[in-house]
């Protein structure tokens, strides 16, 4: 029986996303940052929405990656000096109106979601203490 031999592929998505941020030079937005990577041939997928779901896992998986808040992404040696520019500028950004929930709709400690949880699922006859 012949051996088997297989061959690691070079570069990861991470470090592709590392090459394309040390390039850059400054955090990116996940939707550059996504497309970039898979211009790279290095995910193939059936859909783009796969594969872009794939390099999404790959770059939260990667250590040397961070997510900065507000869809942006850069590597974690930037962590701190992003920290202190995002802060200074954040005080003079207000949120888009209409892009967010209101807290009563997404407050865990909404009475339904209590209800639901305490009771289970009566339509199945569930209980989620059984």
């Amino acid at each position: 029986m012949g051996e088997l031999s297989y061959q690691l592929p070079r570069d990861t998505v991470g470090d592709v996303a590392c090459a394309l941020l040390r390039q850059r030079g400054e955090p990116m937005p996940i939707k550059e940052l996504l497309p970039a990577i898979a211009a790279s041939g290095l995910v193939r997928a059936e859909t783009p929405a796969r594969a872009a779901a794939i390099i999404h896992t790959e770059i939260n998986l990667d250590g040397r990656l961070t997510h900065l808040g507000g869809g942006m992404w850069g590597l974690r040696q930037w962590s701190s000096r992003h920290d202190r520019d995002s802060r200074r500028a954040s005080a003079a950004v207000e949120p888009p109106e209409g892009e967010f929930l209101p807290q009563t709709e997404c407050d865990p400690g909404d009475a339904d979601a209590r209800g639901a949880y305490d009771e289970g699922w009566p339509e199945h006859g569930e209980r989620w203490d059984e």
